[in-house]
């Protein structure tokens, strides 16, 4: 077998990351036929199937997996590369990977980035809101911002505060129906509520029993956005809710605040310089918000 052309390999690894040739190209800055061409000069090298195709999109095949996972190895053993020479240089440097829900990322956290960028110009920070919350022990992510718990992956790390949850309607909705004061009244309105086992539809269910639900969607974007289209009362994070002035927030005294911030990572990342310093400053952010994100 001739030798392996270190561009195939990391072309390979990028696609499966994304799952998709486009996108692993838009991250390559190369076009899809390129990616494609790469992916099937690699499997000839190799003489096996690394990536399964089918009409969902492509995956790994088991050879694919293995070869993956090595790649990951080599990609933690560069962190720890980075990590010396940053500790010769006196000053961290690298790539970090953060994952991070969408409520957090845009609403918060993108503020303070010009200020991160400032502070540590050798860091590359790569924030993925794309399935969160990623597993920082399968190495898809380096550090991640987790809500309502730690998790189950023995990671390192603590809780950095909390996030304030809200029901929120459109102005116009509170001008056009009123705003519920008693339970009774809920069933004169119409609710908005998310997909799938999220633990704040629990308590905004029982808040909410009275109203017919009107809609129910997967993201908070579109939460919010079917709150401004005036679709009924929805539970938000305060931080989005508040920072809209088309909204307001209704009862304002069923605040739920017991949404938890972790900050975690891997136990053999958390002391790399570059991983610290990034643990650090979003710590240091959350304290300083710390008002703001309850609501």
């Amino acid at each position: 077998m001739q030798g392996l052309d270190w561009d195939l390999l990391r072309t390979f690894s990028v696609i499966a990351g994304e799952a998709s040739l486009t996108r692993a190209g838009a991250l390559l800055k190369v076009s899809a036929q390129t990616v494609s061409r790469r992916l099937a000069e690699l499997e000839a090298i190799t003489g096996v199937r690394l990536i399964a195709r089918s009409l969902e999109g492509y995956s790994l095949t088991p050879a694919g997996e293995r070869l993956h996972r090595q790649l990951e190895n080599m990609r933690l053993e560069a962190v720890r590369i980075e990590s010396v020479i940053a500790e010769i240089r006196e000053k961290p440097i690298g790539t970090v990977r953060l994952s991070i829900t969408e409520v957090l990322s845009g609403p918060w956290l993108m503020g303070a980035i010009a200020e991160f960028n400032r502070r540590y110009p050798d860091i590359m920070l790569e924030i993925r809101v794309d399935g969160w919350p990623a597993s920082v022990r399968r190495r898809e992510a380096d550090i991640v911002l987790r809500l309502f718990g730690p998790g189950n992956e023995n990671l390192v790390g603590r809780k950095v505060g909390r996030l304030g949850v809200g029901v929120y309607a459109s102005k116009s909705y509170a001008r056009t129906h009123g705003l519920p004061k008693t339970r009774e009244e809920w069933s004169d309105h119409t609710s908005i509520g998310l997909v799938g086992d999220n633990p704040l539809m629990g308590w905004f269910d029982n808040l909410s029993r009275h109203a017919r639900r009107a809609l129910q969607c997967s993201s908070h974007i579109d939460l919010i956005a079917a709150a401004r289209a005036g679709l009924g009362f929805a539970p938000l994070m305060c931080i989005s809710g508040d920072a809209d002035k088309t909204l307001v927030r209704v009862l304002p005294e069923k605040l739920r605040s017991s949404t938890e911030i972790w900050l975690l990572s891997h136990p053999d990342l958390v002391d790399a310089p570059q991983i610290r310093a990034v643990l650090d400053f979003i710590a240091e952010q959350a304290k300083q918000d710390q008002a703001r994100l309850l609501g």
